[in-house]
């Protein structure tokens, strides 16, 4: 048998899909597969009896929308797998299991997509594993971290909270002992009709074991985050020799909550993170807190500081709030209105 004719049609992810259809591709020799997900792919083709030949070339098999009589030796087939029939997912189709010998399935076995098992990383990964969103952390963490990985990225749509932190370096201690990059966006990202998500439930608990475990940690921004003090800002400090960005910043119905310490320590240890180059906070608005950061701009004067105040009542076009942006950098001081980044 030798196959023609093949259409793959795509349509919304699902990642388990490809060891049920492996041994179907591996015999068409003009397809590749690769780790695209798919949930419902049609397969269309030509069958031909006999071995290949001049008498069983393409040219001579009968399109689909013509008729196979006269045409010896050739007949369509059409394939197509859906949902139901894929591993891992009920054929409503069939009749239920009546066979009581067989034990019944586990209940709290975690399905694709539903607070899945992190782990294990045994694949190579790619050098910065970004997620749109909570299912592509629960489905293809598995698939995007590994030996290579060096980045997390969390899209607007995913809900970031400590569980996450906790259980990759607890799962995967090795490759956040290689971790530079550690970022969630707000507002950017995607763009489309969909949940934003700001982070509520990270604590300075949380913040300090992933400064604990990612000692070469470069880059963390946080956006849209709430809750944080400076026990956070003062570990990814002491804890992160290398950091050299660090952003915190507030979304529109909550902030966090800075006292200025760190600003002091920075000022008071000019060893202490040295290739720190920039900062990006909440404006507390207090006198207190704006004197330490302009003592802390002059102490160090290739350091950017940004202090952002959310603009009450203000939003752009797109809805977007408006922030104003105290910027110091050595002496100098300045005040930006922007949108919310």
């Amino acid at each position: 048998m030798r196959f023609q004719k093949v259409q793959l049609h795509r349509s919304p992810p699902m990642a388990h899909f490809l060891s049920d259809l492996k041994p179907l591709l591996r015999r068409l020799p003009l397809v590749r597969t690769s780790r695209r997900e798919y949930s419902d792919i049609s397969v269309r083709f030509y069958a031909v009896a006999g071995p290949p030949g001049p008498s069983t070339d393409a040219k001579k098999i009968v399109p689909d929308t013509q008729s196979s009589q006269g045409q010896a030796g050739a007949r369509p087939v059409e394939i197509r797998f859906h949902p139901s029939r894929l591993r891992n997912t009920p054929d409503t189709s069939k009749a239920p299991n009546t066979d009581t010998n067989k034990p019944a399935p586990d209940a709290a076995t975690p399905t694709p997509g539903q607070n899945r098992q992190l782990g294990p990383f045994t694949r190579p990964g790619v050098g910065t594993a970004t997620f749109e969103h909570n299912e592509g952390w629960d489905r293809r963490a598995h698939m995007l971290i590994g030996d290579l990985t060096n980045g997390l990225g969390f899209g607007p749509g995913f809900n970031l909270t400590r569980q996450h932190i906790e259980d990759f370096v607890t799962v995967a201690p090795t490759i956040a002992g290689q971790l530079t990059v550690f970022v969630k966006k707000y507002m950017g990202g995607i763009a489309g009709d969909y949940t934003r998500y700001p982070i509520t439930d990270i604590t300075d608990e949380a913040m300090t074991t992933l400064a604990a475990h990612c000692p070469k940690l470069k880059r963390c921004r946080l956006r849209g985050i709430e809750g944080l003090t400076d026990v956070s800002l003062r570990a990814l400090v002491t804890k992160c020799p290398n950091i050299n960005y660090i952003e915190a910043t507030p979304h529109a119905n909550g902030g966090n909550s800075f006292d200025g310490s760190t600003f002091e320590l920075l000022e008071s240890q000019p060893n202490l993170a040295p290739r720190l180059r920039a900062i990006r906070l909440d404006n507390m608005g207090t006198e207190s807190y704006l004197e330490k950061a302009a003592a802390l701009a002059k102490a160090r004067p290739n350091l950017l500081l940004q202090l952002l105040t959310i603009v009450p009542n203000e939003t752009s076009e797109e809805g977007v709030p408006k922030v104003d942006t105290r910027v110091y950098k050595g002496e100098g001081v300045m005040t930006i209105r922007s949108d919310l980044l």
